[in-house]
């Protein structure tokens, strides 16, 4: 006798749960070799088999649908995970090599000094570039100052020109880099 799965009373889908779910756990568990994520991959099978009305009572027909659902699941998830494996591979290789980090030192430490040549301007002046560098405009700096524009542009020419001298050295070693920060 086949009928629609809609047609199941509660009590035949917790029975139908009940007889299927342990063994489907183990089922996903081979694949994954994680506990907790097969029983979560094999209740979404569940509730789907629930949400299908094409699914008839036919115990054949609803064993295989359970196990081809359970295992493309878990493949599903298999291939997520490579994926998520590879990316994180490839971003662990790439910090993990002398470049990156030479690099990021190199760029922390031109940081660094750049911000301590920053703090030995003038109050006025310093203020005005750690604005700039936050991407303030000049008028935006004027008014968060409550100064004029002229004076502003005035104050940054000061500080650029204090700037090239005291930053003169790493200026000319890297250019490339000094230019992000000024």
């Amino acid at each position: 006798m086949q009928k629609n799965l809609h047609n199941l009373t509660k009590k035949d889908f917790e029975g139908l749960f009940k007889s299927f779910y342990p063994a489907l756990c183990s089922f996903a568990n081979k694949y994954i070799n994680n506990h907790e994520l097969s029983e979560d991959l094999v209740q979404d099978v569940f509730f789907s088999l629930w949400n299908n009305s094409e699914i008839t009572t036919n115990i054949q027909s609803v064993k295989s649908y359970l196990y081809s659902s359970v295992r493309n699941k878990c493949l599903n998830e298999i291939k997520h995970n490579k994926i998520v494996d590879n990316h994180i591979s490839d971003e662990l290789s790439s910090i993990s090599s002398t470049g990156f980090f030479h690099d990021h030192i190199i760029e922390e430490e031109l940081h660094r000094m750049i911000h301590k040549a920053i703090k030995e301007l003038p109050e006025k002046c310093a203020e005005i570039i750690l604005l700039s560098i936050e991407g303030q405009k000049n008028n935006e700096i004027a008014e968060t100052l409550n100064i004029s524009v002229n004076t502003v542009k005035t104050q940054k020419k000061i500080a650029y020109q204090q700037l090239r001298i005291k930053l003169k050295y790493l200026y000319i070693l890297s250019p490339i880099i000094f230019q992000k920060f000024l």
